[in-house]
């Protein structure tokens, strides 16, 4: 009888949230618009936001995994976790465009790649450079 009771308070405080989500888009929208007026050269979508969400795509798992081992297997000399990321990323519908969804997309890479060095099956090589000098991740596959 009680939960009853509070059907009508709690039907309130949803259509509120929903109004206020709706307010925060529309002010959003705004800032947006009123960031590309201040600068053509910033685009709000290279913006890190400040809470990541993440997404799950809809393929198998089994597929990314194999595409991951099937490129660790064709580079012989290793492979940097981002090329490696850039390389599946249109592969699997992954996000791409904006700096957070890249960096969304290479974590993702990266956290099946230390899976498969837990398992044994990749190297992270050592002094490992990227062209401009930055210590980068580099692997190779060592599984049968």
């Amino acid at each position: 009888m009680a939960l009853t009771a509070q059907i009508g308070e709690l039907r309130e405080r949803v259509l509120a949230a929903r109004e206020d989500i709706a307010h925060k888009e529309a002010r959003r929208a705004d800032l947006d618009a009123l960031i590309r007026q201040g600068s053509a050269a910033i685009d709000p979508a290279d913006i890190n936001t400040a809470k990541k969400t993440h997404r799950r795509t809809s393929e198998p798992r089994g597929d990314l995994i194999q595409a991951v081992v099937e490129n660790l297997m064709s580079s012989p000399d290793g492979i940097t976790t981002l090329d490696l990321a850039e390389r599946l990323a249109p592969q699997f519908g992954m996000p791409w465009a904006a700096a957070n969804e890249r960096y969304q997309t290479v974590e993702r890479v990266r956290r099946m790649l230390n899976k498969l060095k837990v398992k044994g099956a990749v190297q992270r090589l050592d002094g490992a450079r990227s062209p401009n000098n930055q210590k980068v991740a580099r692997w190779k596959w060592v599984g049968d």
